[in-house]
């Protein structure tokens, strides 16, 4: 109750409360590496780039083995 201030136990729709979970949270920021695509660029010579499996490069970005890169396309590589 010492936490959200409340002088009793009633509580009114939209009230906003702080619930202390007694964890203590890190906050990390994660980096994103990008690559834009080149003419001639495949999947798989992208990946072998940034040592990560075709699969990986493939669920960063939505893609599946029938989708096409076109130049200047930004992938996500970890």
């Amino acid at each position: 109750m010492e936490t959200n201030k409340l002088t009793g136990t009633t509580l009114t729709v939209g009230q906003n409360l702080t619930i202390a979970s007694g964890k203590q949270i890190s906050q990390t920021k994660e980096i994103i590496t990008r690559h834009k695509v080149r003419k001639g660029e495949y999947p798989a010579s992208i990946a072998k780039k940034y040592k990560i499996t075709l699969d990986r490069l493939y669920a960063l970005n939505r893609l599946n083995k029938k989708s096409r890169l076109i130049p200047g396309q930004d992938l996500i590589v970890e």
